[in-house]
C-alpha cells in the first residue's frame, strides 16, 4: 500500500521518520528518539505513524531539542498533552506541566485543569486549584460572571467537552463538600478531598465476572456477555426484538450463540435489565420490585444504546416511554432520566425534564447528593460527568448557573437550557 504525504520543510533529517495525521512526513534524529518509550522501539528506518497532526509534532520535536516550553494558550497544549502521554514521554510531560505553573499568576484560566487532566497530574491539578480559590469570572471570561471559578454550576463548556469525566466529576464533589466543611485552609481541604475522590471514582471496586446466569438457564440461544456471563434465551425473545436477530437465523443454520463484546452496553447487567423488560414490562432491576413506585434507572442509560445499536427501536420506544412516565410523575430521578434521553437525543424527553426545574435527588441516588437539586452540577453522580453527552451536560450546567437565582426559574431554566443547545 503506498502512503502519500508531503515532507515538512524543517525536519528533513533523522533515522525514523513520523508521519502526521495530516499527511507531512518528519525526519527525528537519533539523539531525539531517546524522549519518548515508543520513539526508543521504534526500529531504524520505519514510519511511525503518529495520533497528531504536523503543528503538534513540530511542537514535541521543539520540546525535545530544546527541553523547554512556553505555554501560550492551554488549548495550544492540549493536543501536545495526549501526544506526550501516548508515547510515554514523563520527563517531556514534566517541563509543560512547569510551564504551566508558572503561567497560572500572570494568565489564569481553569483550562489548566484540563491540561492537569489529559497529562494525568494529580500534582498540577491541585496547583491550579490553590490558584483558583479566590477568582471569580468576569464579564469576558468564559465562565458564568461573578461565579467563583471553581464552583461547577459557572463552569465553561470545555469542563464538560473536554475534561475527562472523572476529573471534573472529582472536582465538582471536592467543591461541594467543601462547602459544607469548616477549615482554615481552605485550598489544602479542597486538594486533599479532590485527590481522594478522584482515586475512589478512577478505581472502582472489581466486579465479579464469568459464569452462568442464575436465571436465564433455558432457551435455545446463548448469549455472552461482554463480561463473561452465559444467558440461555427462548428464541422468540430475541426474534421479536430485532431484525438484526432475524436476519442471523434467516442466514445462518440453526440457533446462533452470540458473544458480545462491548462493556459499556452489552455488559452482564444491561442483558438481564434487558431481558427482565421483555418478560416483566417494567425497568426495575428486581422481579421483587415490579410494583415499585420509583425506578431507579440504573443501566437503562446503557440500554437504550444497546437497543439502538442493535436495531431494536419498537422495544426502544416502549422504554423511552416508561422512562418519561416515571419523570413525570416523580417516580424517578429526572437526572438519571436526562442522561438516558440524551443519550438518544430524544428532543421531547429533553424538554419534558428541564421543566422540572425544582427535581431533587431521591433517597434511592447512590451517587448524586440526596437531597439535593439534580441540576446544580456540584451534586452530579459520576455517571453524569462520564457517560453523558457533554452537549447536553454543559447545556444543563450553564442553564443552571445562569438562573439558580431567578425568582422565575421554572421559565428561565428551559429557555435557557435551549439556548445553550444553540450555542
Amino acid at each position: 500500500m503506498t502512503v502519500s504525504y508531503t515532507d515538512d520543510v524543517q525536519w528533513q533529517h533523522g533515522d525514523i521518520a513520523l508521519l502526521s495525521a495530516d499527511g507531512v512526513r518528519l525526519r527525528v534524529p537519533l539523539k531525539l528518539q531517546s524522549s519518548s518509550a515508543t520513539l526508543r522501539q521504534a526500529p531504524p528506518q520505519s514510519l511511525v505513524r503518529a495520533p497528531a497532526n504536523a503543528s503538534t509534532l513540530r511542537a514535541f520535536l521543539s520540546l525535545a531539542a530544546t527541553k523547554t516550553y512556553t505555554l501560550s494558550k492551554w488549548e495550544d497544549a492540549l493536543p501536545l498533552l495526549r501526544l506526550l502521554k501516548a508515547w510515554d514521554a514523563p520527563p517531556l510531560r514534566d517541563v509543560v506541566f512547569e510551564s504551566v505553573r508558572a503561567a497560572l499568576d500572570t494568565q489564569f484560566s481553569l483550562g489548566a485543569f484540563v491540561l492537569a487532566a489529559v497529562g494525568d497530574s494529580p500534582a498540577l491539578a491541585r496547583d491550579v486549584i490553590q490558584s483558583a480559590l479566590d477568582r471569580r469570572w468576569g464579564w469576558s471570561g468564559a465562565g458564568t460572571p461573578n461565579f467563583p471559578v471553581l464552583d461547577p454550576a459557572g463552569w465553561p463548556a470545555y469542563m464538560h467537552t473536554v475534561c475527562p469525566g472523572t476529573w471534573a466529576y472529582a472536582l465538582a464533589r471536592a467543591w461541594q463538600l467543601t462547602r459544607e466543611a469548616e477549615s482554615n485552609d481552605e485550598g489544602e481541604l479542597l486538594g486533599s478531598i479532590f485527590e481522594r475522590v478522584l482515586i475512589r471514582a478512577r478505581n472502582p471496586p472489581p466486579k465479579v465476572v464469568g459464569g452462568d446466569d442464575a436465571t436465564w438457564t433455558e432457551g435455545e440461544w446463548c448469549l455472552l456477555s461482554a463480561d463473561g456471563v452465559r444467558f440461555r434465551v427462548p428464541a422468540y425473545r430475541l426474534l421479536s426484538l430485532s431484525p438484526v436477530f432475524r436476519d442471523m437465523v434467516s442466514v445462518g443454520t440453526g440457533s446462533p450463540d452470540l458473544e458480545f463484546t462491548d462493556l459499556e452496553i452489552e455488559s452482564a447487567q444491561v442483558l438481564r435489565l434487558l431481558l427482565h423488560f421483555l418478560t416483566e414490562g417494567n425497568l426495575s432491576p428486581s422481579n421483587n420490585d415490579r410494583n415499585a413506585v420509583e425506578y431507579t434507572l440504573d443501566g437503562v442509560h446503557a440500554l437504550v444504546l444497546f437497543l439502538r445499536k442493535w436495531q431494536a427501536g419498537p422495544t426502544l420506544n416502549h422504554v423511552l416511554l416508561q422512562v418519561e412516565r416515571a419523570a413525570t410523575r416523580g417516580e424517578c430521578c429526572a437526572l438519571r432520566a436526562f442522561m438516558v434521553a440524551a443519550a438518544v437525543e430524544d428532543a421531547a424527553l429533553l424538554s419534558a425534564l428541564v421543566a422540572k426545574h425544582d427535581a431533587f435527588f431521591p433517597a434511592s441516588e447512590t451517587d448524586g447528593t440526596v437531597g439535593k437539586t439534580v441540576w446544580d452540577p456540584s451534586g452530579w453522580p459520576l455517571a453524569m460527568w462520564a457517560l453523558c453527552s457533554p452537549r447536553y451536560a454543559a447545556a444543563a450546567a450553564r442553564a443552571w448557573g445562569e438562573t439558580c437565582r431567578s425568582s422565575a426559574r421554572g421559565r428561565d431554566f428551559p429557555r435557557a437550557f435551549r439556548q445553550w443547545l444553540e450555542v
